[in-house]
């Protein structure tokens, strides 16, 4: 039999294809390698400082500038919906899971990313009917498993954390959690309609707010993010647009 043979050949063929498939990547967006460069290194204490990224898989994404610490280690977003914060989270999970397999990021050649030991995502919306599981449910269980796992060198991403319930104790939760994801050092980037959320981060010096505010005029995204700024919804204003 040559089934041994036939397996061991395609799984090479992979590996090979996977290679060139990075390689061809790295051309089609003019990467430059860092280490051959000299200018950088990959390690666990590496700034996180993206500058122009964009996410691989949109068409037209409009740069994307972020940078955490080093003397603090929590963002938080505000801003409405549509308007990148999502996105956002997604760009910076994605590039940091990319480099760590071996593919250039599509970013300046300035840009930086520390070796995370794990990156947890909590996006999105894991409902479920037949295992009567709710959305505020599923965010807890997912929470849960986030905080006991994660480290000091681990990356955390939080879409709307705090939402499905009450507003004045989803904000009281998002706030403990947020405040002991800073205390513990772990590199956090948050999205939330919560004021008080906002508030909170003002005045804590591990922590920074964001937004990505709408043009003042037409109320369209502008995709572009504010560092140190927190946001508004926009929701009375895009209802009246909307004819509500």
């Amino acid at each position: 039999s040559f089934s041994y043979q036939i397996d061991s050949s395609m799984e090479l063929a992979a590996k090979l294809d996977l290679i060139f498939s990075r390689a061809r990547y790295s051309n089609s967006i003019a990467a430059t390698d860092p280490i051959k460069n000299g200018t950088k290194h990959y390690s666990f204490h590496e700034d996180l400082k993206l500058e122009n990224v964009q996410h691989p898989l949109l068409d037209e994404p409009v740069p994307l500038s972020i940078k955490i610490g080093p003397e603090w280690n929590v963002l938080v977003i505000t801003g409405p919906n549509t308007g990148g914060k999502t996105v956002a989270l997604k760009t910076v999970g994605l590039l940091a899971a990319m480099q760590q397999t071996g593919i250039h990021i599509p970013a300046k050649a300035t840009s930086s990313l520390p070796i995370f030991d794990g990156i947890y995502a909590d996006i999105g919306d894991q409902q479920s009917i037949q295992n009567s599981v709710s959305t505020f449910s599923s965010h807890i269980k997912t929470l849960n498993a986030i905080l006991n796992h994660c480290g000091d060198h681990s990356l955390v991403l939080l879409d709307e954390i705090g939402a499905s319930t009450d507003p004045e104790e989803g904000a009281a939760i998002a706030t403990s959690i947020l405040e002991h994801l800073a205390t513990e050092r772990i590199t956090t980037i948050a999205t939330t309609h919560h004021r008080g959320i906002a508030a909170n981060v003002q005045e804590n010096p591990s922590m920074h707010n964001a937004s990505f505010p709408l043009d003042p005029d037409t109320l369209e995204p502008t995709y572009q993010i504010s560092i140190g700024i927190p946001g508004m919804s926009y929701a009375l204003q895009v209802a009246d647009r909307l004819g509500l």
